[in-house]
């Protein structure tokens, strides 16, 4: 994978120290240009995004302490804001309620968390072959989870 000239801002919330460091990891093997900041509860995502600059992506796991993801989306969909800044949901949960919910609130994207490494990887991996800002747009319900 080509690496970018302009990093990509990436802010990921996601309680699981594993998941972020696995992150950080796919988007260095694949020499992806990005400046990640991590967060490990959804009250500090809200506080970091009220006091930086804004990301060019979000990344959001739905169960979070503190504030769960649900929750956040629906905080960053109602501030226009944050019109143009994609959020793609992370997340471990199946629940056909939680995907709609999160698709209905304005994700952009739903990709699962699956339970091994290299399945995970090849998702993100295939996220960033693509224009990752080819999501702005509202897609359809079939095309919103993001499969291997």
């Amino acid at each position: 994978m080509a690496s970018n000239s302009i990093p990509i801002h990436i802010l990921l919330a996601d309680n699981d120290e594993d998941d972020r460091h696995m992150f950080q990891e796919v988007l260095t093997k694949n020499s992806i240009s990005a400046f990640l900041m991590t967060v490990a509860d959804g009250e500090r995502l809200m506080n970091v995004l009220s006091t930086l600059p804004l990301p060019d992506l979000i990344f959001l796991d739905i169960n979070m302490p503190r504030k769960n993801g649900i929750e956040c989306l629906t905080e960053i969909r109602s501030n226009k804001k944050f019109d143009n800044v994609p959020v793609f949901m992370f997340s471990t949960s199946w629940y056909k309620e939680e995907i709609d919910a999160t698709y209905e609130k304005g994700a952009n994207l739903y990709i699962p968390k699956l339970f091994f490494f290299s399945e995970q990887k090849t998702i993100i991996e295939k996220l960033f072959s693509v224009h990752w800002k080819d999501y702005l747009a509202k897609i359809p319900r079939e095309q919103f989870v993001l499969s291997k």
